[in-house]
């Protein structure tokens, strides 16, 4: 499929079930009707409904299970944490490593695909750690990191997921450039100190500087 057309359209049930089945080997999807009777009162402020669209188990042994959810809000952008919970609840009543859903709403172009996953303790009987991840994706919204992240997952292992889902690094690789940029123009400065007074002022000047083309 196209994955940049995908992420960056409104969502759609076949495509995200397309995309699924090409990532993950032997993944295909149930018949599965919308429900929420598993949801809370709560929960139901945030989801109207969703479908279990199967699970798949990795060759590290990992089971990661997908979700279809329809958001009761259609600003997908802002719902993050409601989201989160009612799929992490979801992924332990399924006893999942990990999970991979979909969040949309019928009149909005914009929508999430988030992954939630687990690591155990003693089997599967307590959860020691969560990490939850989410990209907002569809129409006018950049969507070059999910794309650049995603594309790499063929057949994956579960860290490959977490690291799929992860923007940590990015953000790393980025701030390390922008720490080198910084240096690099205090450097190209330095000759021209005397506008600024002292090299205080002149790094205080290129903070700035940069803080304001970062902001534009």
């Amino acid at each position: 499929m196209d994955l940049e057309k995908f992420l960056s359209t409104s969502y759609n049930s076949q495509s995200f079930e397309t995309f699924i089945s090409e990532i993950f080997y032997g993944f295909e999807a149930l018949n599965s009707l919308d429900e929420d009777e598993d949801l809370s009162e709560n929960e139901k402020e945030h989801i109207k409904s969703y479908r279990f669209l199967g699970q798949v188990e990795l060759d590290d042994d990992s089971e990661i299970g997908f979700f279809e959810f329809t958001s009761t809000s259609s600003q997908i952008e802002n719902k993050r944490v409601g989201y989160a919970n009612v799929l992490k609840k979801l992924a332990k009543d399924y006893m999942l490593d990990g999970a991979i859903a979909s969040f949309y709403h019928p009149q909005s172009d914009v929508w999430r695909l988030s992954f939630v996953g687990f690591e155990y303790d003693d089997g599967r009987a307590n959860v020691t750690n969560l990490k939850r991840y989410t990209y907002v994706l569809g129409q006018d919204v950049a969507v070059k990191t999910p794309l650049a992240q995603l594309k790499k997952l063929k057949y994956p292992q579960y860290k490959e997921i977490e690291e799929a889902f992860s923007v940590e690094r990015v953000s790393k690789d980025f701030f390390d450039k922008y720490k080198k940029l910084y240096y690099d123009i205090c450097g190209y400065l330095i000759p021209q100190l005397a506008y600024f007074g002292n090299e205080k002022k002149l790094k205080l000047f290129t903070k700035k500087l940069l803080g304001r083309i970062v902001f534009l």
